[in-house]
């Protein structure tokens, strides 16, 4: 398989995606801006405890230092960060955050957290399929993603999205990596391709940055 480089278009430049669920709702994807402070607080600050510790091993909130680099999405080759939107009682909230950081020249490492209300449907796969084509535009070749061993639904997304991964147990965590030369998908990920996939699974982990 080969890889299909999306089109370099600026990322200021993009449109949002809008990714049918599996629950047949919809979700709008965009890059984050300098104005999500207060959004991403609020999306960190309503997950559960256990939530929080599987996406930093630790319950508490974020520091303002990682909301800001969170939010900061102007510069493919350091990293970049995603958000799922949906409406939740009535009003537009983050339902889903993923987020790469560079490594080094080849090599991102890959993180999502889900809204708890949100569980089961297809938010994280639709996260890291657009997440991946805008990793590859930006020259990198690998994810790497640290998840705590008995997070198999974090694990379930990223065998099921198409990724060549090789993965082993360190202490009681698992080291992945994810090939993003051997991913062949449509350069944009449309909302259809997307729709399938969430539709034949559900994505209730949530993966660890370090």
């Amino acid at each position: 398989m080969r890889l299909v480089s999306p089109p370099r278009t600026p990322l200021a430049d993009q449109p949002p995606d809008r990714i049918v669920l599996r629950d047949g709702s919809v979700a709008t994807l965009r890059l984050t801006e300098a104005g999500d402070g207060d959004a991403m607080r609020g999306f960190f600050r309503n997950l559960s405890p256990e939530s929080r510790y599987t996406r930093f091993f630790t319950p508490g909130e974020p520091s303002d230092a990682l909301i800001d680099r969170f939010c900061t999405s102007i510069d493919p080759t350091r990293g970049v960060t995603l958000v799922a939107i949906r409406t939740f009682e009535h009003q537009p909230r983050f339902a889903g955050v993923a987020s790469y950081f560079r490594v080094n020249d080849s090599t991102a490492e890959v993180a999502l957290a889900v809204d708890d209300h949100f569980h089961g449907k297809g938010i994280a796969t639709g996260l890291l399929e657009r997440l991946a084509a805008l990793a590859a535009n930006a020259g990198f070749t690998r994810f790497q993603a640290t998840t705590l061993s008995d997070n198999w639904a974090m694990m379930e997304v990223f065998r099921d999205s198409g990724f060549s991964i090789r993965s082993k147990l360190a202490g009681g965590c698992i080291e992945v990596v994810l090939s993003l030369s051997l991913l062949q998908k449509p350069s944009t990920p449309s909302s259809a391709s997307v729709s399938q996939a969430a539709r034949r699974r559900g994505d209730r982990g949530i993966a660890r940055s370090r």
